[in-house]
């Protein structure tokens, strides 16, 4: 367990080393850089792609998911289970996402 910034994943782990990666990305919205907000998620996929093992999975929780899945799918995931969870009355996507091991 651990809590690092994204750009340190690959220093910090080792290649295909690790199970699972759970987390809440910052959200896109009206009142935030969008395109910065892209590029974390850009680079959030591709150092999960370093690290996570040959059938590792990523799980992501937000509250949409639409941005994030084509992100995925450029880098090398797809995913493969989407619940939608509510904390009080907010809702929520949680998002599995599995390396694609046909690549």
């Amino acid at each position: 367990m651990s809590k690092s910034e994204i750009e340190w994943i690959d220093t910090k782990m080792e290649k295909e080393t690790i199970d699972i990666i759970a987390t809440h990305p910052p959200e896109t919205s009206k009142n935030r850089n969008n395109k910065k907000i892209l590029k974390v998620y850009d680079e959030l996929f591709y150092q999960a792609d370093y690290v996570l093992k040959k059938h590792g999975k990523m799980v992501l929780i937000n509250k949409t998911n639409k941005e994030i899945i084509p992100i995925a799918k450029k880098n090398n995931f797809i995913y493969s289970r989407i619940h939608k969870i509510f904390q009080g009355k907010e809702e929520y996507v949680l998002t599995e996402f599995m390396k694609n091991a046909n690549l």
